[in-house]
């Protein structure tokens, strides 16, 4: 995939954090949902916290920047290095991320919960963001298990619902099990609010620690 096809939820240099798209794009999950629902990846990956891995920063930096220049790259607001510092925190508590491994160790993808996501809903919390796959890993079911992981880590953490804003894709979102719970106007731009339900095994996870 030509690295100039990027999110299609915002456009690029719109001065707005990526992240506010979910991962419904950059995860693969738009190609996930159009297959069977809860379907597995057809290779073997591993699922694990970033903080169990931080050497993978620099990679996902590298990744971050070219996907989204507008927002990490040399002229963008942010940092992508100094975002996942904070998604590999050793504390585990928010922002955290999980990343999808391959069968041979090397990082494909990668997604967060952030405390706080668009400014007019900074009273909910967590927020599913920075998702992301390689772009040859795309399709593969690998953005939907990064998903699950995310709802497992926000079960951890002790809470039952998280969030996300997309404006686009929102037939998916609701296939997947997101509720949809408000809509503003971000720059002019429809954004739609959802939420999930944290699943019981996450909160089950989160009791007996």
């Amino acid at each position: 995939m030509d690295r100039s096809q990027r999110c299609k939820c915002r456009q690029p240099g719109d001065g707005i954090d990526p992240s506010i798209c979910c991962y419904i794009e950059h995860a693969g999950w738009r190609k996930d949902l159009l297959r069977i629902v809860n379907q597995r990846p057809k290779s073997q990956i591993k699922i694990v916290p970033l903080r169990d891995f931080p050497e993978h920063r620099v990679f996902f930096a590298d990744e971050f920047e070219a996907e989204w220049p507008d927002w990490y790259g040399p002229n963008g607001s942010a940092s992508a290095i100094e975002d996942l510092n904070a998604f590999a925190n050793p504390d585990g508590v928010l922002p955290v991320a999980v990343i999808a491994l391959g069968q041979d160790g090397s990082p494909i993808g990668i997604a967060a919960l952030k405390a706080e996501s668009i400014s007019s809903h900074k009273h909910l919390t967590p927020w599913a963001s920075a998702g992301y796959v390689i772009p040859e890993r795309r399709g593969e079911g690998i953005g939907t298990s990064l998903v699950s992981a995310l709802l497992t880590e926000a079960g951890r953490l002790g809470f039952e619902t998280v969030y996300c804003a997309a404006s686009r894709a929102a037939s998916l979102l609701r296939r997947e099990g997101w509720e949809q719970i408000d809509k503003v106007q971000l720059d002019g731009e429809q954004v739609l609010v959802f939420s999930r339900a944290v699943s019981p095994v996450g909160r089950e996870a989160n009791e007996s620690d």
